[in-house]
């Protein structure tokens, strides 16, 4: 009886932080903690019209690629890929430094912003 009350939970959890997005348009948060090449092959993915399998899926017509810090050489190297490759076309790379707070220290903290449309 415990284990239902705590699926039910879980389940009225998810239902309320679904926020709608715009349908073809993909987010893509980089981090620095993964290497390039595991952002390298996902944006790339998000690009290709078929899977590993074979199975047919559409290609997303807008990826956003952001990263913080030092993601942003990851975040470049996976746009400048999907670039090459010639999935996709950079429209957009917009740099910004927000301030972030940790505890009661704020800082600045440098940030990169990618838009990618597919061609």
């Amino acid at each position: 009886m415990a284990d239902e009350a705590k699926t039910e939970t879980k389940t009225e959890t998810k239902t309320e932080t679904k926020t709608e997005e715009t349908p073809g348009v993909v987010h893509m948060k980089v981090k620095a903690d993964k290497g390039t090449g595991f952002y390298i092959r996902a944006a790339k993915n998000f690009f290709e019209t078929e899977d590993k399998d074979g199975n047919k899926r559409e290609p997303v017509c807008v990826l956003h690629i952001s990263g913080l810090g030092g993601a942003i050489n990851t975040a470049v190297a996976a746009a400048s890929a999907v670039e090459r490759e010639g999935l996709g076309k950079i429209v957009k790379a917009e740099t910004s430094y927000p301030e972030l707070t940790t505890g009661s220290v704020t800082r600045g903290c440098a940030r990169i912003e990618i838009t990618i449309h597919h061609k």
